[in-house]
């Protein structure tokens, strides 16, 4: 894939980026809890980060440290039942079509409920 960017104002800022990511493709990294796949990682600097993610966790124990970020986070649950976890919140349990949008600052972390694996996407969104 060619990734081209035009100068839209002389003044150094871009127009017109787009990036695209097919079926099957991504940036592939996987942790001992998550299997993450980053879409449109070819585009740099960019605000936004879609990851597609298959939770592979069950309990929040697994994670060696909770997530923390100066983000917010849009999450969808496209299969089985995730459950986003917070030290500030109690676990919310999210089922497929559910969406939640939280602030990254407090510590959170995921799991999936069930005999399958949560498959989400996510929008990290830097602030």
């Amino acid at each position: 894939m060619t990734l081209r960017t035009y100068q839209d104002n002389g003044l150094g800022s871009f127009g017109g980026r787009r990036s695209i990511s097919r079926a099957g493709a991504g940036s592939r990294h996987t942790t001992g809890t998550c299997n993450n796949v980053l879409l449109c990682a070819d585009l740099k600097n960019k605000r936004a980060t879609p990851i597609l993610t298959t939770v592979t966790a069950r309990s929040p124990d697994e994670y060696l440290a909770w997530a923390k970020s100066d983000a917010e986070i849009f999450v969808t649950v496209l299969d089985g039942t995730l459950v986003v976890h917070s030290r500030l919140y109690e676990p919310l349990e999210l089922n497929k079509g559910d969406s939640v949008y939280y602030d990254a600052t407090t510590e959170h972390t995921w799991t999936s409920k069930g005999p399958a694996d949560a498959v989400v996407l996510w929008v990290l969104v830097n602030i």
